[in-house]
């Protein structure tokens, strides 16, 4: 009955666990089987999920979630028992890596799948293992220096670099069936014993258990070995049952074997059937040839066709291939997804080399298939971006602009749009109209209407297609200052048009319209704000001109005619009936400043006494239209003239420069016509 109970609690429950890793310490669970991924310092580790996930062999299989961190292994490898599936943040983010040695050289290799599990690595970059050697001697076995596999393996968009082995440096597949897809294996090495296979492996083991090797929308780049560089099939058995391989849509490139003459990238022996389509092989190299692909007189090499290489020895004759020409591909880079891989030159014959009829909907970094007439042979689809170039900027008004530019979809299906904003945050964006979409450039442009004049905006062209985005260059324009002219009709005693001519304008509404801006200076609880621009203001607004020069517009008959006039140095209020009697009669009447000083010294302390001509306040104007002028003892009334109201001590002086003014004269109660070069002086009451 113990033993039962036992056994029952070692098989888990019947459904499949998912274990997060939480640390990224080397140390193994407290109690596997428990269902629980815990060491003794309560953390989830790599190793104490993989050991929780062994202790469980039932359908469906467990899965390991390893977040971006590197992992560092010191000294055994994570050895896989049960099926399960680790899953990384990306193989740029996640990094399983073995402790090395004062060499560089791992300890031990990274994962060992034993049996036959169903496993996938996913996600991940696998670094710095090694395959020691023969276990009698100490090591860990010759094969598979970051893994060795001898069930149903699958990785895919992973890295596998680093490694170091007697025999498959990278991955050794030992009797079981190797998928490989949209990964890279780079950079490893089989340099022991015999150094049989730097990148992989495919061994067919000695009790007649064949190996299987699938490798797709990968790249197989920069191993080295002293038998084959890149990928070796092959196996002891004295009855060998057949491995195959199948590579297609792969890149094989710059795999170097350094002694023994077999092929520097693709070698079979052992009676394996392989298979290459549609697929990338330049710039293997071996001693003596071949090259590119070798094969023992028990192996057979074919080709489905698509297949281009820099020599011959691969034997690609089948429809598509194309021999003796370089793929002209660039260096191993990170060209966007997940993994490395060697871009395409525009002029690379491997565009477009792969037809349709089986092509990967993806590259291997994801990009769509094809971008073109057809697929690119090899792992990289050459990515036919669109492109986008930001125009000028055209009929610049103070609230309006069209952008323009240049787009090309390049057969694409492509959205075009502006982005613009105040800053190079932009902010706002606006779909772009123009041509019809082709493989051609074409015009595009986008009006912006609602924008604040005088306002400097950015903006840039975007691009958007299933191959990709481009993004245009950044430029600016600068709204408009709005003028009278911008502005809507003002309306008899209502409103009236201003707009800053020179100088200083301030402006102040009158409270009941509220001013949302805080000002700089008060008159009478009213809050003054800077004129920057014409704007339309209610009737009874002030305007200070003391530092500057402002141009007011009124409405002069309710159909719509206007007067306007040019006011300065002074500060004033906009006043207008609405009676159609008054015929549009527009008063500024002065404002501002006391009148203290001006008292006589029988009203002051002894000492002080004050010029009878001194200036209090005055008011410039240079108008045509029916326009008056208050000052404290008269007001001066014009049909379009130039004139000065100047409120003194002594009494209003009014003085004309061109035209005539009639003269209110307020104590007198009568009216002056004044004539240019004379002025009148209307005296105060006493």
């Amino acid at each position: 009955m113990a033993a039962v109970l036992a056994a029952g609690a070692l098989a888990g429950p019947a459904h499949a666990r998912t274990f997060t890793v939480g640390a990224t310490t080397d140390q193994g669970d407290q109690f596997p089987g428990d269902g629980i991924c815990r060491t003794s310092d309560f953390e989830c580790t790599l190793r104490a999920a993989v050991e929780e996930a062994n202790a469980f062999t039932e359908d469906p299989s467990d899965t390991i979630v390893v977040p971006a961190a590197t992992y560092d292994l010191f000294g055994s490898a994570l050895t896989v028992t049960s099926s399960m599936r680790i899953t990384g943040a990306g193989a740029r983010n996640t990094i399983v890596r073995q402790l090395t040695d004062v060499n560089g050289d791992g300890v031990d290799r990274v994962f060992d799948v034993q049996g036959s599990p169903v496993v996938s690595f996913e996600g991940l970059t696998v670094s710095k293992g090694r395959a020691t050697g023969d276990p009698q001697n100490g090591g860990n076995g010759f094969f598979g220096g970051n893994i060795r596999s001898t069930g149903n393996l699958t990785i895919a968009n992973s890295a596998i670099t680093g490694g170091r082995a007697y025999s498959g440096g990278g991955v050794s597949n030992v009797g079981g069936t190797l998928t490989i897809t949209n990964s890279t294996i780079s950079g490893n090495t089989a340099p022991d014993g015999g150094g049989d296979s730097g990148a992989i492996q495919n061994y067919e083991t000695l009790s007649d258990q064949a190996a299987a090797l699938i490798i797709t929308n990968s790249t197989i780049s920069g191993n080295s070995a002293s038998n084959v560089g890149g990928i070796l099939s092959w196996g002891e058995s004295p009855n060998p049952g057949g491995n195959t391989v199948a590579i297609t849509n792969s890149t094989v490139v710059g795999n170097t074997s350094s002694v023994v003459a077999n092929a520097g990238g693709v070698h079979l022996s052992a009676n394996t059937v392989a298979t290459i389509g549609s697929s990338l092989l330049g710039g293997n190299l071996a001693v003596g040839s071949p090259k590119n692909c070798g094969a023992d007189t028990a192996s057979t090499l074919s080709s489905s066709g698509h297949n281009i290489e820099d020599s011959t020895d691969c034997g690609f004759t089948a429809g598509g291939d194309l021999q003796s020409r370089d793929p002209e591909v660039g260096g191993l880079a990170n060209n966007g997804g997940p993994t490395d891989t060697h871009a395409l030159s525009p002029l690379s014959p491997a565009r477009d080399r792969a037809g349709t009829a089986n092509c990967p909907a993806t590259d291997q970094r994801g990009a769509p298939r094809p971008q073109g007439s057809a697929c690119d042979s090899g792992a990289f689809e050459f990515s036919v971006f669109p492109a986008a170039v930001t125009g000028g900027a055209t009929a610049v008004e103070a609230d309006s602009a069209t952008l323009n530019g240049l787009g090309r979809p390049e057969g694409q299906p492509t959205a075009f749009r502006f982005q613009f904003g105040t800053t190079t945050a932009y902010g706002s964006e606006v779909p772009a109209s123009g041509g019809p979409p082709s493989a051609g450039s074409h015009p595009l442009f986008a009006t912006l209407r609602g924008l604040e004049s005088d306002t400097t905006y950015h903006y840039r062209l975007m691009a958007t297609s299933p191959a990709g985005a481009a993004t245009g260059a950044d430029r600016t324009f600068t709204t408009l200052k709005k003028t009278l002219e911008d502005l809507p009709p003002p309306t008899m005693g209502k409103t009236t048009n201003v707009e800053p001519v020179s100088g200083i304008v301030l402006v102040a509404l009158p409270v009941q319209a509220g001013i949302a801006r805080a000002g700089q200076l008060a008159q009478k609880g009213r809050r003054f704000i800077p004129l920057t621009e014409a704007r339309q203001i209610p009737v009874g607004s002030l305007l200070d001109t003391k530092r500057g020069r402002v141009r007011l517009q009124t409405a002069r008959t309710r159909g719509g005619r206007r007067q306007s006039g040019q006011f300065f140095s002074g500060l004033f209020q906009v006043l207008q009936s609405r009676s159609r009697s008054a015929k549009g009669l527009t008063e500024l009447r002065l404002k501002g400043s006391s009148f203290a000083s001006c008292k006589t010294a029988k009203g002051r302390r002894a000492g002080v006494h004050a010029s009878a001509s001194r200036r209090v306040r005055r008011l410039g104007a240079n108008a045509r239209g029916r326009f008056r002028t208050r000052g404290r003892h008269s007001a001066a009334t014009v049909r379009g003239t130039r004139w000065t109201t100047t409120d003194r001590c002594d009494g209003t002086l009014t003085t004309v420069q061109r035209g005539t003014v009639a003269v209110r004269d307020f104590r007198l109660k009568k009216t002056i016509v004044v004539k240019a070069g004379k002025s009148y002086l209307a005296r105060p009451r006493r």
